[in-house]
């Protein structure tokens, strides 16, 4: 069970480092930096004078980190939806299998013989 949550709380923790806001949901701060980081990625491709390969590059890695944070919102959304569920099954089974009524529950009896040794039972 300790493994089990460890686990779970593990891939939380990655998810959750992932970048997942739209860039239309983006503060102007955050769009610049994230223009930046492209810049970064064309350059470090050999692109650092301005020319059609460059422009080209910008387009796609922009292009790539879009659809990169769409897909991750939508796996984060995703992985949400599987957690609820798990923890909704794995709270169903374990009230399954088990009677918490009173009438059966395992209750020990005690009983004496008239040569003094108890006897123990189990009642329902």
């Amino acid at each position: 069970m300790k493994i089990k949550l460890a686990a779970m709380l593990i891939a939380a923790l990655s998810l959750s480092a992932c970048q997942t806001k739209p860039y239309d949901e983006m503060t102007e701060a955050e769009q610049k930096k994230m223009a930046a980081e492209v810049a970064q990625r064309c350059i470090r491709q050999g692109h650092t004078k301005v020319s059609a390969a460059a422009q080209e590059c910008l387009r796609r890695e922009a292009t790539k980190e879009v659809e990169l944070r769409d897909t991750n919102r939508e796996n984060a959304k995703r992985f949400a939806q599987a957690m609820g569920q798990g923890f909704s099954a794995y709270g169903s089974s374990m009230s399954q299998g088990y009677d918490f009524s009173p009438t059966r529950r395992p209750v020990n009896c005690t009983s004496s013989t008239y040569t003094g040794n108890p006897i123990y039972t189990t009642c329902y």
